[in-house]
């Protein structure tokens, strides 16, 4: 028996009950979709910043931000863009989906 599907049921449950700390922002993407996510700068340090480049190797001379998003909520498509800290974030692309709660950490630009 596994333990995969009570494991998955409680982490949505805990997403929900702290959704507002967790994703606090809900912008206006262009493709009509508003999800609430929370969006962090990338550390040129860190292994997610790597996976990205190897991804996209032109990220690498770029502003790379992480999104993430309520599960609950539809994802915005990739190349969507929003306003975003006084510039635009755009959406480049999904890495690979969450086992546990069903989202995939999104891969974006940010310009003034």
């Amino acid at each position: 028996m596994t333990r995969l599907p009570g494991l998955r049921d409680l982490v949505t449950r805990q997403e929900r009950a702290n959704a507002d700390l967790l994703y606090p922002h809900r912008p206006t993407w262009t493709d009509g979709g508003s999800a609430r996510v929370d969006v962090e700068e990338a550390d040129p340090r860190s292994r997610a910043y790597a996976r990205a480049v190897q991804t996209a190797p032109d990220l690498a001379q770029q502003d790379v931000r992480f999104l993430t998003y309520h599960p609950d909520d539809t994802p915005p498509a990739e190349g969507s863009e929003c306003a975003w800290d006084g510039g635009t974030l755009t959406l480049r692309h999904w890495g690979q989906v969450d086992e546990y709660d069903g989202t995939a950490l999104g891969i974006c630009v940010w310009r003034l």
